[in-house]
């Protein structure tokens, strides 16, 4: 094993521990459920978590209203070595009446994007080289700020983006997704606003939240990785001030906010608390919220997945949640999702879909998207 380590690069110091066994023994405990520090105002005039537009590409002031309508909107944090992915996802985007927002970790970030016009090309707004007009797609970047020291800056970036965006448009719903992921396209040609209306009006009448089960091991190391994924649930919970759910929904079901209960969310969040624990993660503690506070029903999954919960096919979903509505999958689903997720982690190039790789390798060789 430290051999063939040594050969994938990934050799560890002799007695070293993975970071994730590091942070399961040395996390501080979680706050007492019931009493979260109230978020009465906005994550950014209350904390110091912000996200705000760049000049020129403001979507509050896009001609026509831009994104400022009811509505699916896509929010996706960002850095550096997502670029590609990213121009990727917005090229599937063409012609798909969804919005993205791409939360920016800092300017400098931001700025690196924006040099660029094989990316430029994809947004909307007056910014220099802005084309997304042109090329059917409707893109803004957003710029993430914090006051102060931060631990759990994916969260926050995600929390920041989505508490800005219910303040200043109409969207109805916002999915908080990775750069990863691409649309994908009907094979009969069914229009992308109607699948959309679909899954939503589906999602609002069966009020239910799919969770994935944990698969139980007597091995030590797998019996470990469990628990872990369960202090995860459990620390994303304590965030909200509520208990823990008996699965995780992460990448089994799409993580879709909704804006008409969203502060009464935030007001529950214990944001110090999530600020400074990495395992909070954002979209956990919204489904805990959701299930405990808002009545929503749990479907859980009929048989513990072996392998990462990422790789959840349609097939896999179905058979575990039947009857539940996916947004996505771990694969292409011949049209019957919106978006496959996690296209960086797919065992096997044929879960991606086609002509993904071929649009990646453009990108790094500086062509277009």
């Amino acid at each position: 094993r430290p051999a063939m380590r040594a050969r994938r690069g990934r050799a560890r110091r002799p007695g070293a521990l993975r970071p994730w066994v590091t942070a399961l023994l040395g996390m501080p405990a979680c706050t007492a459920q019931g009493g979260p520090t109230p978020t009465q105002g906005s994550l950014c005039a209350d904390h110091g978590f912000c996200a705000e537009p760049l000049p020129g590409y403001d979507h509050t002031r896009a001609p026509g209203g831009g994104a400022v309508h009811p509505g699916l909107g896509l929010v996706v944090p960002l850095h550096a070595p997502r670029f590609p992915h990213m121009c990727a996802l917005l090229a599937s985007l063409a012609d798909v009446p969804i919005p993205a927002f791409l939360v920016f970790s800092n300017a400098t970030d931001a700025r690196a994007f924006l040099a660029h016009d094989r990316y430029t090309r994809h947004l909307s707004g007056t910014g220099g080289g802005a084309g997304g007009a042109a090329h059917g797609t409707r893109a803004w970047p957003l710029v993430f700020s914090a006051r102060g020291s931060l631990t759990n800056i994916v969260s926050l970036k995600k929390w920041a983006a989505i508490d800005h965006l219910v303040r200043t448009t109409a969207l109805a719903q916002l999915l908080a997704a990775d750069a990863e992921a691409m649309w994908l396209t009907h094979p009969e040609g069914r229009p992308p606003g109607a699948r959309v209306a679909e899954k939503l009006a589906a999602r609002a009448r069966e009020r239910s939240i799919a969770l994935g089960s944990i698969y139980p091991s007597t091995k030590p190391l797998r019996r470990a990785r469990a628990e872990y994924a369960m202090l995860i649930v459990r620390r994303s919970c304590a965030a909200a001030g509520l208990p823990p759910l008996p699965g995780t929904p992460w990448f089994f079901d799409a993580p879709v906010y909704d804006a008409a209960d969203w502060r009464e969310f935030l007001a529950r969040v214990d944001v110090p608390y999530a600020a400074r624990v990495w395992e909070v993660f954002d979209w956990l503690a919204y489904a805990c919220f959701k299930v405990h506070a808002r009545g929503w029903a749990v479907v859980r999954a009929r048989a513990a997945m072996r392998s990462k919960v990422e790789f959840a096919t349609c097939a896999f979903q179905g058979a575990q949640a039947p009857g539940h509505t996916f947004l996505w999958a771990g694969n292409a689903c011949n049209g019957s999702r919106l978006f496959q997720h996690s296209l960086d982690r797919v065992p096997t190039q044929a879960f991606r879909p086609a002509g993904y790789e071929a649009r990646l390798r453009a990108v790094r060789a500086w062509g277009h998207c």
